[in-house]
């Protein structure tokens, strides 16, 4: 398993159309995460994206929301990369890092909202922590 290297989780051109998991990621040992978001064009009237970072707990089988601070600020548009970091100690800041151990396995949820068969043209990357 690499640490602090960029491993692509959707290629560029990748499209979301539908609510649901976008990636995901095993980040056993490692002592957070950093991910990047980048959109390069977007389908529909009034599109919209809403990413969520979720974790899983073996205790229950299920995806829980890592708290509302862990989710990236709502793309209407295409954008430049966003960025969301997940580790330990660092400051809290709204849609940009947060303060907290990840977990054995994470991933990103997106919603989509919108009308007129709204999507978004993207991609994912991340860096497992050290």
């Amino acid at each position: 398993m690499a640490y602090n290297e960029p491993i692509t989780l959707k290629a560029p051109g990748s499209v979301i159309s539908a609510t649901g998991a976008i990636a995901e990621l095993d980040v056993t040992h490692c002592a957070g995460v950093r991910f990047f978001v980048k959109t390069t064009a977007t389908t529909g009237s009034t599109p919209t994206l809403d990413i969520k970072v979720q974790v899983y707990s073996d205790a229950t089988g299920d995806w829980v929301d890592l708290v509302p601070a862990a989710a990236f600020a709502q793309i209407t548009a295409a954008t430049g990369p966003v960025m969301m970091t997940i580790y330990p100690g660092i400051t809290t800041a709204a849609n940009t890092a947060f303060a907290n151990h990840i977990g054995r396995r994470c991933r990103l949820f997106g919603t989509i909202g919108g009308s007129g068969g709204p999507s978004f043209t993207y991609s994912v990357s991340a860096t497992r922590l050290t």
